[in-house]
């Protein structure tokens, strides 16, 4: 335990320190990039996959909550391929970027079906 000493009059009170804990903070978003990441997950670490989605999506002007299909897909073809490859071997990058194509492929057609 450590001991505080009083506080003088008109003081603010002493700050705590806080701790980093094992939670990885993870971005919430709509289902289309909770799929992707869900896909990079199975070979980054949830807080890289994470950050590597924010930062292709920045690169496109989308956000995690308000991306549409073709920010997406345009993020998948420009961005994404180049942050991956700073993070994971040259075959698992190939590998990655072929399984987030076919996420987008199962989506585009759940989205774009036409009603019958």
């Amino acid at each position: 335990m450590s001991f505080n000493p009083p506080a003088k009059p008109g003081s603010r009170p002493p700050r705590r320190r806080r701790r980093t804990t094992g939670v990885v903070p993870a971005i919430d978003g709509n289902e289309l990039f909770i799929r992707v990441r869900e896909e990079l997950e199975l070979f980054l670490s949830p807080r890289r996959a994470s950050e590597i989605l924010d930062e292709s999506l920045r690169g496109v002007g989308a956000t995690p909550r308000e991306v549409s299909f073709g920010q997406m897909v345009h993020m998948v073809d420009v961005n994404l391929r180049r942050a991956l490859e700073a993070s994971c071997e040259p075959e698992e990058v190939d590998e990655l970027h072929k399984r987030v194509c076919r996420v987008l492929d199962e989506l585009a057609s759940r989205f774009f079906q036409s009603p019958t």
